[in-house]
């Protein structure tokens, strides 16, 4: 669309992919009931725009979903994250993570297909295990 001569510029608001609606219904189904809710799009750096696809903060627990272009058959193709620019700064980004103390998960849809619950099971775990515990722990039988 132009106007007045130029090009109006349209930010461009990021939606859901299939694979993060995937791990969001995931969570909601195996995850314990009274699990903590994650935040979407976590901004976890305060001076770089490096974002988590799901985060609990307080236990600096992160999953990162990791997407591939699809052609043909297979998963293969030109995602941003199979360039060697794109591999490059996301080892940039995780690595920064690390250095602040974050446990980051990286998973494909073949770990959200073939593998659900241990995928769960393995954030579920590491929430438990982080310094400050994670809130569905369940009290002791008496």
């Amino acid at each position: 669309m132009k106007i007045a001569g130029r090009r109006k510029r349209v930010k461009a608001v990021r939606t859901s992919s299939t694979l993060e609606s995937g791990f969001a219904t995931l969570w909601l189904t195996i995850a314990p009931p009274n699990a903590q809710e994650y935040h979407r799009e976590y901004r976890f750096d305060p001076t770089r725009k490096w974002r988590f696809d799901f985060a609990w903060p307080e236990e600096k627990v992160a999953v990162e979903l990791e997407g591939m272009g699809r052609k043909g058959k297979g998963w293969g193709g030109s995602g941003g994250h199979q360039t060697v620019a794109g591999f490059s700064a996301d080892c940039e980004k995780y690595n920064a993570a690390a250095e602040l103390g974050w446990c980051v998960f990286r998973y494909t849809r073949l770990d959200l297909d073939k593998r659900p619950v241990q995928v769960i099971e393995q954030v579920v775990m590491a929430l438990d295990l982080r310094p400050t515990g994670y809130r569905h722990r369940r009290q002791k039988d008496g």
